[in-house]
Protein backbone atom coordinates (compact mmCIF):
# COMPACT_ATOMS: atom_id res chain seq x y z
CA UNK A 1 0.00 0.00 0.00
CA UNK A 2 1.55 3.13 -0.60
CA UNK A 3 2.42 5.66 1.93
CA UNK A 4 0.98 9.12 1.68
CA UNK A 5 2.26 12.29 4.08
CA UNK A 6 -0.18 15.30 4.46
CA UNK A 7 1.34 18.56 6.11
CA UNK A 8 -0.98 21.50 6.88
CA UNK A 9 -0.70 24.49 8.75
CA UNK A 10 -4.43 24.94 8.84
CA UNK A 11 -6.41 22.37 10.66
CA UNK A 12 -9.08 21.51 13.20
CA UNK A 13 -9.53 22.79 15.45
CA UNK A 14 -9.42 26.03 13.02
CA UNK A 15 -12.21 27.34 11.22
CA UNK A 16 -12.22 27.63 7.22
CA UNK A 17 -12.78 25.93 4.09
CA UNK A 18 -8.68 24.56 4.00
CA UNK A 19 -8.88 23.34 7.63
CA UNK A 20 -12.52 21.20 6.97
CA UNK A 21 -11.03 20.00 3.50
CA UNK A 22 -7.85 18.85 4.43
CA UNK A 23 -9.69 16.59 7.00
CA UNK A 24 -12.18 15.44 4.59
CA UNK A 25 -9.10 14.54 2.13
CA UNK A 26 -7.30 12.82 4.92
CA UNK A 27 -10.51 10.74 5.80
CA UNK A 28 -11.03 10.02 1.89
CA UNK A 29 -7.60 9.18 0.92
CA UNK A 30 -6.96 6.37 4.39
CA UNK A 31 -9.42 4.36 2.71
CA UNK A 32 -6.50 3.10 -0.40
CA UNK A 33 -3.53 4.74 1.28
CA UNK A 34 -1.55 4.36 4.40
CA UNK A 35 -1.44 8.17 5.61
CA UNK A 36 -0.40 10.19 8.23
CA UNK A 37 -1.08 14.11 8.34
CA UNK A 38 0.82 16.68 9.99
CA UNK A 39 -0.90 20.29 10.97
CA UNK A 40 1.80 22.91 12.50
CA UNK A 41 1.39 25.78 14.50
CA UNK A 42 -1.94 24.22 16.18
CA UNK A 43 -2.91 22.87 19.52
CA UNK A 44 -4.48 19.72 19.17
CA UNK A 45 -5.04 16.23 20.88
CA UNK A 46 -3.18 13.23 18.38
CA UNK A 47 -5.48 10.86 16.97
CA UNK A 48 -5.83 8.08 14.17
CA UNK A 49 -1.95 9.47 12.52
CA UNK A 50 -3.17 13.14 13.01
CA UNK A 51 -0.71 14.91 14.85
CA UNK A 52 -0.11 18.38 15.91
CA UNK A 53 3.28 19.99 15.97
CA UNK A 54 2.30 22.98 18.86
CA UNK A 55 5.61 24.96 17.70
CA UNK A 56 6.67 28.39 16.97
CA UNK A 57 7.12 28.59 13.09
CA UNK A 58 10.91 29.19 13.41
CA UNK A 59 11.33 25.77 14.77
CA UNK A 60 9.13 24.29 11.48
CA UNK A 61 12.23 23.14 9.63
CA UNK A 62 13.40 21.20 12.34
CA UNK A 63 10.33 19.17 13.19
CA UNK A 64 9.86 18.80 8.88
CA UNK A 65 12.83 17.11 8.04
CA UNK A 66 12.67 14.55 10.99
CA UNK A 67 8.79 13.62 9.61
CA UNK A 68 9.16 13.23 5.80
CA UNK A 69 12.71 11.49 6.75
CA UNK A 70 10.52 9.28 9.59
CA UNK A 71 9.34 6.73 7.10
CA UNK A 72 9.82 5.86 2.71
CA UNK A 73 6.57 8.23 1.84
CA UNK A 74 5.43 7.78 -1.83
CA UNK A 75 4.18 11.40 -2.35
CA UNK A 76 3.65 14.60 0.32
CA UNK A 77 0.69 16.38 0.33
CA UNK A 78 1.57 20.39 0.95
CA UNK A 79 -1.65 21.62 2.30
CA UNK A 80 -0.61 25.09 3.16
CA UNK A 81 2.24 26.24 0.48
CA UNK A 82 3.18 29.00 2.97
CA UNK A 83 4.98 28.14 4.76
CA UNK A 84 5.45 24.45 4.28
CA UNK A 85 6.38 24.17 1.09
CA UNK A 86 8.58 27.11 1.06
CA UNK A 87 10.39 25.24 4.16
CA UNK A 88 9.89 21.89 2.32
CA UNK A 89 11.42 22.87 -0.58
CA UNK A 90 14.87 24.02 1.53
CA UNK A 91 15.07 19.66 1.92
CA UNK A 92 16.12 16.76 -0.44
CA UNK A 93 13.07 14.84 -0.82
CA UNK A 94 12.84 11.81 -3.05
CA UNK A 95 8.82 11.47 -2.69
CA UNK A 96 6.55 13.28 -5.36
CA UNK A 97 5.59 17.15 -3.93
CA UNK A 98 1.76 17.26 -4.11
CA UNK A 99 1.61 21.54 -3.29
CA UNK A 100 -2.15 22.67 -3.09
CA UNK A 101 -2.83 26.66 -4.44
CA UNK A 102 -5.86 28.44 -3.15
CA UNK A 103 -6.58 32.05 -4.00
CA UNK A 104 -5.65 33.61 -0.72
CA UNK A 105 -1.84 33.72 -1.07
CA UNK A 106 -1.95 34.34 -4.77
CA UNK A 107 -3.84 37.69 -4.52
CA UNK A 108 -1.75 38.53 -1.48
CA UNK A 109 1.72 37.98 -3.19
CA UNK A 110 0.44 40.04 -6.09
CA UNK A 111 -0.02 43.11 -3.91
CA UNK A 112 2.41 42.98 -1.86
CA UNK A 113 5.44 41.70 -3.32
CA UNK A 114 7.20 39.04 -0.92
CA UNK A 115 11.02 40.21 0.23
CA UNK A 116 12.23 37.70 2.24
CA UNK A 117 10.85 34.39 0.65
CA UNK A 118 10.15 33.29 -2.76
CA UNK A 119 6.65 33.90 -4.40
CA UNK A 120 4.07 31.32 -4.16
CA UNK A 121 4.71 30.92 -7.80
CA UNK A 122 7.73 30.32 -7.73
CA UNK A 123 7.90 28.01 -4.86
CA UNK A 124 5.24 25.68 -6.37
CA UNK A 125 7.59 25.23 -9.65
CA UNK A 126 9.23 22.90 -7.25
CA UNK A 127 6.87 20.55 -7.26
CA UNK A 128 5.60 17.86 -9.29
CA UNK A 129 2.22 18.01 -9.01
CA UNK A 130 0.16 21.41 -8.53
CA UNK A 131 -3.63 20.98 -7.28
CA UNK A 132 -6.08 24.07 -7.58
CA UNK A 133 -9.05 24.12 -5.66
CA UNK A 134 -11.04 25.94 -8.79
CA UNK A 135 -10.59 26.70 -12.57
CA UNK A 136 -10.35 30.53 -11.28
CA UNK A 137 -7.65 29.79 -8.52
CA UNK A 138 -6.01 27.97 -11.55
CA UNK A 139 -5.91 30.88 -13.71
CA UNK A 140 -4.21 32.73 -11.15
CA UNK A 141 -1.18 30.36 -11.89
CA UNK A 142 -1.51 30.44 -15.41
CA UNK A 143 -3.45 26.85 -15.50
CA UNK A 144 -0.36 24.52 -14.55
CA UNK A 145 -2.13 22.94 -12.48
CA UNK A 146 -5.03 19.86 -11.89
CA UNK A 147 -8.56 21.47 -10.65
CA UNK A 148 -9.70 19.44 -7.85
CA UNK A 149 -12.98 20.84 -5.80
CA UNK A 150 -13.28 20.83 -2.17
CA UNK A 151 -15.10 17.77 -0.86
CA UNK A 152 -18.64 17.77 1.34
CA UNK A 153 -18.96 14.85 3.49
CA UNK A 154 -22.53 13.31 3.91
CA UNK A 155 -23.09 13.09 7.39
CA UNK A 156 -26.08 11.77 9.87
CA UNK A 157 -29.02 14.07 9.03
CA UNK A 158 -30.08 17.14 11.54
CA UNK A 159 -33.31 16.86 13.31
CA UNK A 160 -33.65 20.96 13.17
CA UNK A 161 -36.26 22.25 11.00
CA UNK A 162 -37.14 25.71 9.26
CA UNK A 163 -38.71 28.19 11.87
CA UNK A 164 -42.67 28.32 10.18
CA UNK A 165 -42.92 31.84 11.79
CA UNK A 166 -39.33 33.37 10.08
CA UNK A 167 -37.32 33.03 7.07
CA UNK A 168 -34.03 31.94 8.18
CA UNK A 169 -30.39 33.62 6.48
CA UNK A 170 -26.99 32.45 7.41
CA UNK A 171 -23.85 33.40 6.75
CA UNK A 172 -20.63 30.75 8.23
CA UNK A 173 -17.17 31.72 7.82
CA UNK A 174 -14.41 33.85 9.11
CA UNK A 175 -15.23 37.83 9.98
CA UNK A 176 -12.50 39.15 7.68
CA UNK A 177 -12.70 41.82 5.22
CA UNK A 178 -13.30 39.56 1.98
CA UNK A 179 -15.70 37.36 3.54
CA UNK A 180 -17.94 41.25 3.41
CA UNK A 181 -20.54 40.06 5.93
CA UNK A 182 -20.62 43.48 6.59
CA UNK A 183 -22.86 44.01 3.14
CA UNK A 184 -25.21 41.61 4.34
CA UNK A 185 -25.85 43.62 7.62
CA UNK A 186 -26.64 46.98 5.51
CA UNK A 187 -29.45 45.10 3.65
CA UNK A 188 -30.87 42.94 5.91
CA UNK A 189 -33.38 45.37 7.44
CA UNK A 190 -34.85 46.45 3.38
CA UNK A 191 -35.44 42.87 2.97
CA UNK A 192 -37.27 42.18 6.11
CA UNK A 193 -39.31 44.89 5.30
CA UNK A 194 -40.43 43.86 2.13
CA UNK A 195 -40.49 40.03 2.53
CA UNK A 196 -42.66 40.78 5.42
CA UNK A 197 -44.52 43.46 3.26
CA UNK A 198 -45.69 39.77 0.93
CA UNK A 199 -45.83 36.94 3.30
CA UNK A 200 -46.61 38.15 6.63
CA UNK A 201 -43.23 36.67 7.32
CA UNK A 202 -40.14 38.40 9.23
CA UNK A 203 -37.02 37.35 8.47
CA UNK A 204 -33.98 36.63 10.60
CA UNK A 205 -30.11 36.69 9.90
CA UNK A 206 -27.68 34.23 11.76
CA UNK A 207 -23.94 34.99 11.21
CA UNK A 208 -22.16 31.79 12.00
CA UNK A 209 -18.26 32.03 12.99
CA UNK A 210 -15.58 34.46 14.32
CA UNK A 211 -12.73 36.56 13.13
CA UNK A 212 -11.23 40.14 14.00
CA UNK A 213 -14.23 41.97 12.54
CA UNK A 214 -16.34 40.61 15.19
CA UNK A 215 -16.38 43.71 17.16
CA UNK A 216 -17.12 45.65 14.25
CA UNK A 217 -20.39 43.50 13.04
CA UNK A 218 -21.88 43.83 17.07
CA UNK A 219 -21.44 47.37 16.81
CA UNK A 220 -23.52 48.00 13.12
CA UNK A 221 -26.00 45.74 14.73
CA UNK A 222 -26.29 47.80 18.09
CA UNK A 223 -25.87 51.57 16.25
CA UNK A 224 -28.53 50.30 13.17
CA UNK A 225 -30.96 48.86 15.65
CA UNK A 226 -31.61 45.61 13.80
CA UNK A 227 -30.84 43.40 16.74
CA UNK A 228 -34.03 41.66 16.71
CA UNK A 229 -32.89 40.85 12.97
CA UNK A 230 -29.45 40.23 13.14
CA UNK A 231 -27.56 37.56 15.73
CA UNK A 232 -24.06 36.45 16.12
CA UNK A 233 -23.52 33.08 16.50
CA UNK A 234 -19.96 33.50 17.19
CA UNK A 235 -17.30 29.87 16.27
CA UNK A 236 -19.43 26.77 16.07
CA UNK A 237 -17.37 23.30 15.47
CA UNK A 238 -18.01 21.18 12.31
CA UNK A 239 -20.33 18.89 14.66
CA UNK A 240 -22.80 21.05 14.58
CA UNK A 241 -23.15 22.77 11.53
CA UNK A 242 -25.57 20.95 9.86
CA UNK A 243 -28.12 21.99 12.11
CA UNK A 244 -27.62 25.65 11.33
CA UNK A 245 -27.74 24.43 7.19
CA UNK A 246 -30.76 22.67 8.13
CA UNK A 247 -32.37 25.79 9.43
CA UNK A 248 -31.37 28.29 6.79
CA UNK A 249 -33.80 28.86 3.38
CA UNK A 250 -30.94 30.86 2.35
CA UNK A 251 -27.39 31.06 3.05
CA UNK A 252 -25.22 33.89 1.69
CA UNK A 253 -21.85 33.91 0.74
CA UNK A 254 -21.29 38.31 0.15
CA UNK A 255 -17.68 37.48 -0.43
CA UNK A 256 -15.57 40.24 -2.53
CA UNK A 257 -11.81 40.49 -4.14
CA UNK A 258 -9.72 42.27 -1.61
CA UNK A 259 -5.57 43.32 -1.97
CA UNK A 260 -5.16 40.80 0.39
CA UNK A 261 -7.77 37.92 -0.88
CA UNK A 262 -10.25 36.34 -2.57
CA UNK A 263 -12.99 33.31 -2.35
CA UNK A 264 -11.30 30.60 -4.22
CA UNK A 265 -14.53 28.12 -4.24
CA UNK A 266 -16.84 28.54 -1.74
CA UNK A 267 -17.96 25.00 -0.66
CA UNK A 268 -21.06 26.54 2.15
CA UNK A 269 -23.14 26.36 -0.68
CA UNK A 270 -22.05 22.79 -0.86
CA UNK A 271 -22.73 21.71 2.56
CA UNK A 272 -25.68 23.90 2.41
CA UNK A 273 -27.34 22.55 -0.46
CA UNK A 274 -27.01 18.81 0.50
CA UNK A 275 -28.60 19.50 3.14
CA UNK A 276 -31.93 21.87 1.32
CA UNK A 277 -30.38 25.10 1.37
CA UNK A 278 -30.12 27.43 -1.18
CA UNK A 279 -26.85 29.96 -1.31
CA UNK A 280 -26.70 32.94 -2.88
CA UNK A 281 -23.60 35.66 -2.93
CA UNK A 282 -21.99 37.75 -5.46
CA UNK A 283 -20.14 36.73 -8.63
CA UNK A 284 -16.37 36.56 -7.51
CA UNK A 285 -13.46 34.65 -7.41
CA UNK A 286 -14.68 31.30 -7.62
CA UNK A 287 -17.93 31.72 -6.41
CA UNK A 288 -19.44 31.23 -9.74
CA UNK A 289 -18.18 27.64 -9.82
CA UNK A 290 -19.53 26.84 -6.20
CA UNK A 291 -23.30 28.23 -7.08
CA UNK A 292 -23.03 27.46 -10.77
CA UNK A 293 -26.93 29.24 -11.13
CA UNK A 294 -26.75 32.79 -12.49
CA UNK A 295 -29.44 33.13 -11.51
CA UNK A 296 -28.35 33.13 -7.88
CA UNK A 297 -25.89 35.44 -8.73
CA UNK A 298 -25.03 39.55 -8.44
CA UNK A 299 -22.36 41.56 -9.76
CA UNK A 300 -19.52 41.96 -7.06
CA UNK A 301 -20.75 44.27 -4.58
CA UNK A 302 -24.08 44.95 -6.44
CA UNK A 303 -26.00 45.15 -3.08
CA UNK A 304 -29.57 46.33 -5.02
CA UNK A 305 -28.81 42.62 -7.09
CA UNK A 306 -28.09 40.38 -4.69
CA UNK A 307 -31.11 41.64 -1.73
CA UNK A 308 -33.77 41.30 -5.21
CA UNK A 309 -32.25 37.87 -5.50
CA UNK A 310 -33.20 37.12 -1.84
CA UNK A 311 -36.45 38.41 -1.86
CA UNK A 312 -37.18 36.54 -5.14
CA UNK A 313 -36.46 33.33 -3.29
CA UNK A 314 -38.43 34.52 -0.37
CA UNK A 315 -41.59 35.30 -1.80
CA UNK A 316 -41.84 33.12 -4.52
CA UNK A 317 -42.39 29.41 -3.78
CA UNK A 318 -42.36 27.76 -7.12
CA UNK A 319 -39.03 29.63 -7.29
CA UNK A 320 -37.40 28.83 -4.01
CA UNK A 321 -38.26 25.63 -5.24
CA UNK A 322 -36.53 25.17 -8.46
CA UNK A 323 -33.80 26.43 -6.81
CA UNK A 324 -33.70 24.36 -3.76
CA UNK A 325 -33.75 21.04 -6.40
CA UNK A 326 -30.80 22.45 -8.00
CA UNK A 327 -28.60 23.12 -5.00
CA UNK A 328 -29.21 19.77 -3.37
CA UNK A 329 -28.01 17.67 -7.30
CA UNK A 330 -25.38 20.02 -7.41
CA UNK A 331 -24.05 19.46 -3.97
CA UNK A 332 -24.13 15.64 -4.61
CA UNK A 333 -21.65 15.54 -6.75
CA UNK A 334 -19.10 16.83 -4.81
CA UNK A 335 -19.16 13.95 -2.08
CA UNK A 336 -16.39 12.18 -0.55
CA UNK A 337 -17.16 9.39 -2.14
CA UNK A 338 -15.42 6.65 -4.47
CA UNK A 339 -15.52 8.62 -7.76
CA UNK A 340 -13.89 11.49 -6.13
CA UNK A 341 -11.29 9.31 -4.38
CA UNK A 342 -10.77 7.67 -8.09
CA UNK A 343 -10.41 11.29 -9.14
CA UNK A 344 -8.02 12.42 -6.87
CA UNK A 345 -5.51 9.06 -7.65
CA UNK A 346 -5.91 9.41 -10.72
CA UNK A 347 -3.99 12.95 -10.47
CA UNK A 348 -1.11 11.74 -7.45
CA UNK A 349 -0.86 8.89 -10.81
CA UNK A 350 1.64 6.91 -7.67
Amino acid sequence: MKQLLILTSDFIPNIGGIAVDTLRLFNLLKRDFEIDLYAFGIKGCDSENIHYINAPKVLFPIYLNKIVNSKKYDAILVRTVLPLGWMLNKLHVKAKKVYFVYGQELVHDNTYKPLLRKSVKEIIKEADIIIAISNFTNSLIDNRGSVFYPLIEKSAESTAIKDKLFFTLLTAGRFVKHKNYISVLRMIKDIDAEVFQKTNKHVRLNIVGDGPLKREFENYIVENKISDIAKISGRVPISEMNKFYSESDIVIMPSIRTGESVEGFGMVAQESGLLGSITVGYDSGGIRESIIDSELLAKENDEDALRNIIIKLLTDKDFYEEKMRFSVSRAQKMLADEKRLSEFKGILNL
